[in-house]
């Protein structure tokens, strides 16, 4: 998992790779600037860390216990790459 100084400044990386990583929280994601984000196979429930991402292309948030995807919805359809369903 990258530290929050590396997602706040986005120093060289493109891509947050946390598949099971036994996650519960995610509130430093709401820095990240990159196109891809992949958290798949965790604990998280809350994702509205994710609400002002819109320069996602790729958000793979797939076996986690997630029941409101709202917070993605407004940019939901510009997602290129997506393992979740709008509910």
């Amino acid at each position: 998992m990258l530290d929050p100084f590396h997602l706040y400044y986005n120093t060289g990386y493109d891509k947050i790779d946390d598949i099971g990583q036994y996650l519960t929280a995610i509130p430093y994601y709401a820095a990240w600037k990159g196109p891809v984000l992949e958290s798949s196979a965790n604990q998280i429930r809350d994702i509205s860390p994710l609400r002002n991402l819109v320069n996602l292309k790729h958000l793979i948030i797939g076996f986690n216990p997630i029941e409101d995807y709202s917070p993605v919805e407004s940019y939901y359809h510009n997602l290129v790459n997506k393992d979740f369903e709008l509910h």
